[in-house]
């Protein structure tokens, strides 16, 4: 356990290195399985499904704070009941709506910045996220308390590195001072949801945004959720929205900073497609590079790095007994990494992803798999490569060091020390 703490990654790297894709593990009391094939992962999240409830990662008082019964950490019929009533709403037609949003936004993102100046990229990226995902789910600004649950929500990420406790199934303490300052926080952002639910309930809201498409859901009973219901759901779209997609765009931008070429490659698709227009919705198709060079960064840097599982009766997994009660592993860092699926996988090569080659269904799975896939997927998927566009056709991207970026694997993967970069001003379409 205190070896998983430490170095989860490079701790999950030896695990397969020297013991196969079938690991069986002990954390104190508890007995694990680590699992790197990619049938059996097919199993766990998708065909034997139902024979597994998902384990949340992060400290279990975290978890429960943030995001209630909100469809990250619910379980059973009222997981999917809450499901159907939260689906249409992120229909790709619903969703499409907010590209506009997103491209305006990332714009006005870089009316700030200088030819030359380094920027901590990952903190920009943080905010311009939070400001099209407010809008997008109650079609407002975004309220002063996201900043703070941003700050707040790294350091208790800290605070369980620090008691050598990754993830919140194996520890969940925190000191005084930063419990009450964390939990002040929160009832902050609660009474923000609760005055835009009152005000939305009362037909004050935008009749376009999720939050109204919420209030208007209806169960097979004719029922729609109650406030405490929403603020469960609307709280786990935020804490997971304002993650998948800054991580995602940070780590792109990371990696067309230390390798040119791509970066050039990216340049003229750009202008090739857009000249010196913005991008819009109907482009993303002919963005195939700008697309897998997402993808690419999300193969090497998986926001999500680890998905949990417990087997809840005794299941045979690829000739394996897999006990029930036991917990099981499966790693995105670990199978995007994997040699056997991806030729030379350490190095970045979004030409990967241009050919046609069908790779094993969960080979790669960013955004999780089965009945428990992201529900935000396809809003991220549209934001992402239409912000990264925006802005890749205005700006390159340098290093300020040659010393490597570390990825810190924390509930989610984190560049440790954040991730400044020098910018250089490219003119569109020449």
């Amino acid at each position: 356990m205190g070896e998983f703490a430490a170095d989860p990654l490079t701790f999950l790297d030896r695990c397969a290195r020297e013991h196969g894709d079938f690991v069986p593990l002990r954390f104190l009391h508890r007995k694990a399985v680590l699992l790197n094939d990619h049938d059996a992962i097919e199993a766990v999240l998708l065909t034997q499904s139902r024979r597994f409830r998902k384990v949340p990662g992060g400290g279990k008082s975290f978890v429960d704070r943030v995001f209630g019964q909100g469809l990250l950490t619910s379980e059973g019929p009222f997981w999917v009941r809450q499901r159907r009533l939260m689906q249409p709403t992120f229909h790709r037609q619903r969703v499409s709506a907010y590209a506009p949003v997103i491209v305006d936004y990332a714009r006005e993102l870089m009316a700030g910045w200088r030819d030359g100046e380094t920027r901590e990229m990952h903190g920009d990226l943080s905010g311009l996220a939070a400001r099209v995902l407010i809008r997008a789910l109650f079609g407002t600004a975004v309220p002063p308390e996201i900043g703070a649950f941003e700050r707040l929500s790294l350091e208790s990420m800290r605070e369980m590195r620090a008691r050598r406790g990754l993830l919140g199934f194996l520890r969940g303490l925190w000191p005084g001072d930063f419990s009450r300052r964390f939990h002040a926080m929160m009832d902050g952002l609660d009474g923000f949801i609760a005055t835009q639910t009152a005000a939305h309930r009362a037909g004050q809201g935008d009749p376009g945004d999720i939050l109204s498409m919420l209030l208007d859901a209806r169960d097979d009973q004719g029922r729609g959720m109650t406030d405490a219901e929403l603020r469960d759901e609307l709280m786990t779209l935020i804490a997971a929205g304002l993650d998948t997609t800054v991580l995602a765009m940070t780590w792109s931008c990371h990696l067309l900073a230390r390798h040119p070429a791509a970066a050039a490659t990216l340049a003229r698709e750009l202008d090739s497609v857009l000249g010196a227009r913005p991008p819009t919705l109907a482009d993303l198709e002919a963005l195939r590079y700008t697309q897998a060079v997402l993808r690419e960064a999300m193969r090497l840097y998986p926001p999500a790095w680890i998905v949990t599982r417990e087997a809840l009766e005794d299941v045979d997994l690829g000739g394996y007994r897999i006990p029930r009660g036991t917990m099981v592993l499966m790693s995105q860092w670990l199978k995007h990494r994997d040699g056997r699926v991806f030729p030379d996988p350490l190095a970045f090569r979004p030409e990967r992803w241009l050919g046609e080659t069908a790779l094993p269904k969960f080979a790669y799975f960013p955004f999780g798999g089965g009945p428990r896939i992201c529900i935000g997927s396809g809003l991220a998927l549209m934001e992402a490569p239409l912000g990264l566009a925006t802005l890749a056709q205005q700006y390159g991207f340098e290093p300020v060091s040659t010393a490597p970026v570390v990825p810190w694997a924390s509930i989610t993967l984190h560049p440790e020390g954040g991730m400044p970069l020098r910018l250089r001003r490219r003119e569109p379409g020449r």
